[in-house]
C-alpha cells in the first residue's frame, strides 16, 4: 500500500519499505543479496487505474521504485505497488 501511510501487504525477504516522497519508495531486504546486479520487475495501480512503475537496483540491501500515472507525466502515490526481485 503506497497511499497515505505505506504498508507491506505481503513479503518475502522484505524487512521494511520507505516512503521518500510522492511516488518514490525504497524496498529494504531482510537478507542482503549477493550483488547489486539483480532485476526488479513490478506493476502498480495509481488511484483506481493502471500506472507505470520504474525500478532501480540500488544496493544489495535495497531497491528503489517510482510510481506514476499511466502517461508517466508525473509521480503519484500508488494504491498498489507490487515488485519482485530476482537475486541470490
Amino acid at each position: 500500500n503506497g497511499a497515505g501511510t505505506v504498508a507491506i501487504r505481503d513479503s518475502h525477504n522484505v524487512s521494511s519499505i520507505g516512503d521518500d516522497g510522492v511516488g518514490h519508495y525504497y524496498v529494504y531486504f531482510s537478507n542482503n543479496l549477493a550483488n547489486s546486479n539483480y532485476p526488479v520487475v513490478g506493476g502498480t495501480v495509481v488511484p483506481n487505474y493502471p500506472g507505470t512503475i520504474r525500478t532501480n537496483p540500488v544496493s544489495v540491501s535495497r531497491c528503489r521504485i517510482w510510481t506514476s500515472s499511466s502517461t508517466g507525466s508525473s509521480y503519484q502515490d500508488a494504491s498498489v505497488a507490487s515488485v519482485m526481485v530476482f537475486g541470490d
